[in-house]
């Protein structure tokens, strides 16, 4: 059994604590939850360190993929308006 002796060790996080490390309200957090992976133990949900690291790398991929969609996608219908 591995013994975790500090909080920085700690394999996953409450959702308080990960919405902390987020910078975000418990209240947003919980909004979020369905997309960030989680796993649930009994009643507590704990959010994998890890997992949420590359959810946020993966979600500001995901919108910054868009945004540059959403110009291509302006300048496409600009050009056609000429």
């Amino acid at each position: 059994m591995i013994e975790l002796q500090q909080d920085s060790e700690r394999i996953s996080l409450s959702i308080r604590e990960a919405a902390s490390a987020l910078g975000v309200s418990e209240g947003l957090f919980r909004r979020w939850l369905p997309e960030i992976p989680h796993v649930r133990m009994g009643e507590r949900i704990l959010i994998p360190r890890e997992s949420l690291k590359k959810w946020v790398v993966d979600t500001a991929a995901h919108q910054k993929k868009s945004r540059e969609q959403q110009v291509q996608d302006i300048l496409h219908a600009m050009s056609r308006t000429e």
